[in-house]
């Protein structure tokens, strides 16, 4: 895909969105934000845990 059609298909200019688009985008979708690192539970962390302390034993 070459840049004329990226652009056309993320609906953007070379030199970026106005500001009116980029309010309009930010009203409508929210600030860009990247999601927390997926936290492992308790019971993951203990089983983990206990799978290295047990091949350390062998």
């Amino acid at each position: 895909m070459d840049a004329e059609h990226v652009l056309q298909a993320l609906d953007t200019a070379p030199g970026g969105l106005s500001e009116a688009e980029a309010a309009r985008r930010l009203a409508a979708h929210g600030p860009n934000r990247l999601l927390p690192p997926a936290q492992r539970g308790p019971l993951l962390r203990f089983l983990s845990g206990a799978g290295w302390a047990g091949g350390a034993k062998r």
